[in-house]
């Protein structure tokens, strides 16, 4: 061997063994003071879909529900008509003494014989004219209350008029078929809404019940985004747009018992955030476990799990 390749063998050794003792070194764990743990929850982890989107999902061929917009009676006046029929009508019966002269002076006459048989003398005078005064007011009044009393009835055809009541014969009703209206008039008041079946509006109130009576719940399809990344999903209701909705392992999260699930583990500790010293400065990692102490290890600057 000659002695340039003995230089070599030599030097490359050295650099060799350097090159080992550095990687050792440098891959060798470090130790770094802790200075906070905080634990993360599930529900400080959880990820929400905010809803960008929502349509009526549709089978083709399958019955669809048009809105009903408005829907107005068309109401006809009822006529007016006479209406006649025979009645008792009861009348003061005719007065021949109208100024009841007859009862005036029988009262004048039993009074005065009356008042004759007061006292004597001029007091039977006086009293003789004032109880001929007194009967003849007292028979005036006894002659005009008879009077009054004496009627007779008689049959005669009495005449009003009389509007018959009002008759509503039919609707207007304005129905948004695929977001345009359409104007028609129906027989009876539509609902809320009305079948599409194969594109034709369905009016007949019997088969138009039958229809959505056979019909099964309504279907959203739901846009939703999370972060940047884009999703649909097909739900039972209709959210708004902007709804939060909780999101999990790909899906959403709306069930009853998912969202019961959820609730019951959202105080769930899943992981710690580990904010530690070093010579360079504080930094923070998330680690499975809570450090044991004030301490932990750190290989190529990243904590280890203990």
């Amino acid at each position: 061997m000659n002695k340039q390749m003995i230089v070599g063998v030599l030097l490359g050794t050295a650099i060799a063994t350097a090159g080992g003792a550095y990687a050792v070194h440098s891959s060798a764990p470090k130790v770094a003071s802790v200075v906070s743990v905080t634990p993360i929850t599930v529900a400080m982890n959880q990820q929400y879909a905010s809803v960008t989107q929502v349509q009526l999902h549709s089978e083709p061929g399958a019955p669809r529900l048009a809105s009903v917009v408005s829907s107005r009676p068309i109401i006809v006046a009822g006529r007016v008509r006479e209406v006649c029929e025979d009645q008792l009508v009861t009348h003061q019966a005719p007065v021949q003494d109208q100024n009841q002269i007859a009862g005036t002076a029988a009262g004048a006459v039993i009074g005065g014989l009356l008042g004759n048989q007061v006292g004597g003398g001029d007091g039977k005078k006086v009293a003789t004219a004032i109880g001929a005064i007194a009967g003849g007011v007292i028979g005036k009044n006894t002659q005009a209350r008879h009077q009054q009393q004496q009627t007779y009835q008689t049959s005669e055809t009495v005449c009003r008029d009389e509007r018959e009541p009002d008759r509503t014969t039919g609707y207007d009703v304005t129905v948004s078929v695929d977001g345009q209206p359409q104007q028609l008039t129906l027989s009876y008041a539509p609902g809320d809404s009305l079948p599409v079946v194969d594109g034709e509006l369905i009016t007949n109130a019997k088969h138009a019940q039958q229809i959505i009576a056979n019909m099964p719940p309504p279907l959203y399809n739901v846009s939703y985004r999370v972060g940047e990344q884009l999703g649909q999903a097909t739900l039972d209701y209709a959210p708004e747009v902007g709804t939060e909705i909780p999101y999990e392992y790909g899906q959403l999260l709306t069930k009853p018992e998912q969202l019961a699930n959820l609730k019951a583990r959202e105080n769930t500790v899943v992981a710690y955030n580990v904010m530690y010293q070093t010579d360079e400065g504080i930094s923070e990692a998330r680690m499975a476990q809570h450090p044991t102490g004030d301490t932990i290890k750190l290989k190529r600057g990243k904590p280890v799990e203990q």
